[in-house]
């Protein structure tokens, strides 16, 4: 369970900096869909997320979407994202976020 305690904690993922992420040597970011880049009770994402979306994937990051949400409606987001995803992933459990990284 160590290994998924937080180093660093934003308030919001536009604070997180991506450069400086790619330049510790990370290449992908595992995110979480609900209550990250969308509220809980919404189906529709604001902009602002999918340009941060853009940007990280521009700059040459992976990102996947791991949730606990149900398979239909991570699906679909995930695709307008265009970007893959776990969902229904039972976090904590190590199994969702291995599969996120293959």
């Amino acid at each position: 369970m160590r290994l998924l305690c937080p180093d660093l904690v934003l308030r919001s993922v536009f604070d997180l900096d991506l450069c400086e992420l790619l330049s510790e040597g990370i290449r992908g970011v595992l995110v979480d869909l609900d209550n990250t880049l969308i509220r809980w009770d919404r189906q529709t994402m604001d902009q602002s997320f999918r340009d941060w979306i853009q940007e990280a994937t521009t700059l040459g990051l992976r990102v996947c979407i791991v949730s606990n949400g149900l398979h239909h409606r991570v699906k679909h987001l995930a695709e307008l994202l265009g970007v893959p995803f776990v969902s229904k992933a039972l976090k904590p459990r190590r199994k969702p976020f291995r599969e996120a990284l293959r």
